[in-house]
C-alpha cells in the first residue's frame, strides 16, 4: 500500500518545479545581467600598435604606465582556410575577457569573432579558421577586445592569409 504522505509529497515537488525552475532563471538572469550591461558600458579605448606584420611577427602595443598586449598568431605565415592559433600574453595587467574579430579588406567575407580563453598560465588563446579566397591570398582588418575592469582596449591589426602573403604587402 503507498504511503498517502510520499504520495502528496511527490505531486507537491512536481507541481512547484516548474516555479522553482522559473525563479531560478530569472535570479541567474538578475545576477548576470548587470555585469554585461557594466561591461558594455565601459569606455573604449583605441590603441594602435607600431606597424606590424601578425602573420609574421609576433605584435606588440604599449598600453600606459608599462603595460603591454603581444599578439601573435601561429604558424606563421598564417594558412588560409585552416586552423590557426592566436595566442595573447598581457604584461603589467589582467583582463576578465580577450576576443578577436576579423573582417575583409578587400572583399567582405563577413565578421568573423573568436574569443580567447586564459589558460593556468595566464596566456589567452583561440583556435580560428577563416575562409579561403577564390584568389588564395586575403587581406583582413583584425581588431583585438581586451575587457579589463576599467576599461575597454580596442587594438587594430592587418594581417594577411593565402598563397601570395609573402609578395603583397599587408598595409
Amino acid at each position: 500500500m503507498a504511503d498517502p504522505d510520499s504520495a502528496m509529497d511527490s505531486m507537491t515537488f512536481r507541481s512547484t518545479l516548474p516555479h522553482t525552475l522559473a525563479v531560478l532563471a530569472l535570479l541567474a538572469v538578475v545576477l548576470l545581467w548587470p555585469r554585461a550591461e557594466l561591461r558594455d558600458s565601459l569606455p573604449t579605448r583605441v590603441v594602435v600598435p607600431p606597424p606590424c606584420r601578425l602573420e609574421r611577427d609576433r605584435c606588440r602595443a604599449d598600453i600606459a604606465d608599462g603595460r603591454q598586449v603581444l599578439l601573435s598568431l601561429m604558424p606563421r605565415p598564417v594558412p588560409a582556410g585552416t586552423p590557426f592559433r592566436a595566442l595573447l600574453q598581457l604584461r603589467g595587467f589582467d583582463a576578465e575577457e580577450a576576443a578577436l574579430e576579423f573582417d575583409g579588406v578587400d572583399m567582405s567575407m563577413g565578421v568573423y569573432r573568436e574569443a580567447l580563453r586564459r589558460d593556468a598560465s595566464g596566456q589567452w588563446s583561440a583556435a580560428v579558421t577563416l575562409p579561403v579566397c577564390v584568389t588564395g591570398a586575403m587581406r583582413w582588418n583584425a581588431r583585438l577586445f581586451v575587457v579589463t575592469r576599467s576599461e575597454r582596449l580596442e587594438l587594430p591589426f592587418r594581417l594577411q592569409t593565402g598563397s601570395a602573403q609573402a609578395a603583397a604587402p599587408a598595409s
